[in-house]
């Protein structure tokens, strides 16, 4: 298919609000979600990125494992990939390997609130 690719929003299990979120109801600390990834950071530590509960509940944030109306292919993320359409592109993370409940982002790495956070000095939240 020619064009821009396609990635379409799986529910229940990718559906980060019938999915994850009401599956596993998280405790009421709970303010982030933490995406981690196969795929190694600049600091040979395992990719991860933090999202506020709000964020991971609005539409526009979606697990994807179909692009174009097929499986997602590995170079683009498989087996899931994270999109958060409502932030700029480095909100994304492929090779989704876990997602966890934090109260704060702080512990995780250097404190930044994820891997580019870490080690590209991003902010953590950056809305389009």
């Amino acid at each position: 298919m020619a064009g821009r690719p396609r990635f379409v929003q799986v529910r229940p299990a990718g559906d980060l609000r019938s999915g994850i979120l009401d599956a596993r109801r998280p405790l009421p600390a709970a303010r982030f979600l933490i995406f981690r990834s196969y795929q190694l950071d600049l600091s040979g530590q395992p990719f991860n990125k933090s999202i506020d509960i709000s964020v991971a509940r609005h539409p526009q944030t979606i697990l994807a494992d179909r692009m174009n109306c097929q499986p997602l292919p590995v170079p683009y993320g498989a087996p899931r990939r994270l999109r958060v359409e409502t932030e700029l592109g480095f909100k994304t993370v492929m090779w989704l390997r876990r997602v966890d409940f934090v109260a704060d982002y702080r512990d995780l790495g250097a404190g930044q609130g994820g891997s580019r956070e870490d080690n590209m000095f991003y902010e953590q939240a950056v809305g389009i």
